[in-house]
Formats: structure tokens, sequence, C-alpha cells
């Protein structure tokens, strides 16, 4: 599969889901492969309940208990689920608003809930927390994609790795600049840059797709330049300038 062919030749994205990605400006298997996480979620880092501020995000484990969890609609039109979150320290009462399918999704098994922190009744509680079963999290880091309505994270994270398992990545760098300014080969950015073993590692995932953005850039302003009948930059860019300034 090439970063090229449309996104509805990868197995189980057929044309409505394909037309939920469009709205993200996915089209291709390379456009998948660069939706880049707006942000990540640091397991070794989440505070516990306790330690919680208003509006602070925790990670909590735990099951939910026994019985359906039916949305209520409110006055306001807002529908409601509920739920209690069975953890160690106690039991959390969890909170979606206008997600009434996630009573479906609440099974006996041992999740991971990431939300907010809402202390405002007193007793605290979680809104909106997403939900990985812990017998898939295998990473200590998870990413975060942006999202429209009809998507979700486990989807997203579950199309991009068999993107990654399946596209052919052809390095677009020569070896000599990736060894000069110390960058990943671009599948190992790739799969850093959406699955890291920390945020480090996420870091220079990016640090490596910035710097071939850089050098894109470069090289089309020096097209344009030569096409509008100017002399070219007789000085390319070389890694101890600019681009190793800004890449340090």
């Amino acid at each position: 599969m090439t970063l090229h062919d449309p996104v509805e030749k990868m197995r189980g994205i057929g044309p409505s889901k394909a037309a939920l990605l469009a709205r993200l400006g996915v089209f291709s298997v390379g456009d998948l492969l660069f939706l880049l996480p707006r942000d990540y979620r640091d397991l070794t880092r989440m505070k516990e309940l306790r330690e919680a501020a208003h509006g602070e995000t925790v990670c909590l484990r735990g099951r939910f208990g026994p019985g359906p969890a039916r949305p209520v609609r409110l006055r306001s039109g807002i529908q409601l689920v509920q739920a209690r979150l069975q953890t160690q320290a106690g039991s959390v009462l969890c909170l979606w608003y206008n997600q009434p399918w996630i009573g479906r999704q609440l099974k006996d098994e041992e999740v991971l809930a990431i939300g907010t922190v809402d202390l405002r009744q007193g007793a605290p509680r979680l809104v909106n927390p997403s939900l990985e079963p812990v017998s898939l999290v295998e990473l200590p880091v998870l990413p975060v994609y942006p999202l429209t309505r009809g998507l979700t994270q486990k989807l997203l994270r579950k199309w991009v790795r068999a993107a990654l398992e399946t596209a052919d990545i052809t390095e677009t760098l020569p070896g000599e600049v990736l060894r000069d300014l110390r960058l990943m080969p671009l599948k190992e950015a790739l799969s850093a840059v959406h699955f890291p073993q920390s945020l480090r590692e996420a870091g220079e995932a990016r640090r490596r797709l910035d710097a071939e953005e850089l050098l894109l850039y470069g090289a089309l302003l020096r097209q344009k330049k030569h096409l509008l009948g100017e002399a070219a930059n007789p000085y390319p860019i070389r890694s101890g300038e600019v681009l190793g300034r800004f890449l340090s």
C-alpha cells in the first residue's frame, strides 16, 4: 500500500468513515500518517484524583459497576450518561454529556478512565472521560488526535497503527542530512510521533518532521527564484548553519 492510496483501501474504512476522515483533511494513507497528535497523555505523569485540582486531567484505573448506564435528557436538551467507576481508592461518578452511545461501551473489564476533574458539587466527578481497556494499553504515552463527530481516539489509533504496518514509507531525506542533523529516518519518526515510548521521543520525532518541512520550504523558494529568472542561492543550508541552530 502506498501513501497515495485512498484511505478506503484500508481495512475497516468504508465510504462513511472515509467521509468523516475527510472532515479532518484525511483523504489518503499518507494524510492519515501525517495527521499528527494534537497532544499526548503521559500515563506515568497523571495525578491521582485526591491530588487534582478542579479542571485538571487525571487517569483512573478501575471497573464500572453492574447495570446499564442509560442516557437521561436534561431540561436543556443535553443527554447525560452517568456511571460509577470502582477504583482501589473508592468510587467516582463519571459523567458524559451528549454521548448517549457511551453506555453501550461500558463492559465488565478493567479500564483506564482519562478525564477532567469537576469539584463544583463537592465530591470529585470525572467529566467526559475517554476509556482505554487496560488489556489494550501497550505504551505509557497515548496520542490524542483531533476528532470530528463520529470518530473516536480508539478508531484513529487503530487505523494509524495499521497504516504504519502496511504502508510503504520511503525515506525522503539523504542519509548525509539525517546523519549531520542527527535525525530519525522517516518511518521511525512517524512511528515515534504516533506511539512514543516517552514525550522526549515524541519531541525528537517532531523535530525530524519539522526539519523536512523546513528543507522542503527552502527548496521551493530556490525553485521559485529560478523560475523568476533570479540567481539561485549558491549557498545551500547546511547542518551547522541556520537549520542546525533551528533544530538544536
